[in-house]
């Protein structure tokens, strides 16, 4: 959800930074990314244990990179958010 051009930018840099070699974002790792003025949040598909952590970081650093200036919210799957 948001802006097509800002989220295909936002899916490629996040698929890379995760590890997904096609450049495309999956309901294997990911279950949503919306972007709205001043915020985006991406859910995880995936719980915190095990690389689930890694993997929050990961995107959480691609998106402060990408969105400066924006409020950043990384879910894992049955979590709340976090900034």
């Amino acid at each position: 959800m948001g802006p097509p051009d800002d989220l295909q930018r936002l899916v490629v840099a996040l698929a890379d930074s995760l590890g997904m070699a096609d450049g495309q974002l999956d309901g294997t790792l990911v279950s949503s990314l919306k972007l709205m003025p001043g915020e985006v949040v991406l859910n995880l598909a995936v719980g915190p244990s095990c690389s689930g952590a890694t993997l929050a970081d990961a995107a959480f650093q691609t998106l402060r990179r990408l969105m400066p200036d924006t409020d950043i919210y990384v879910t894992h799957a049955g979590s709340q958010a976090r900034q």
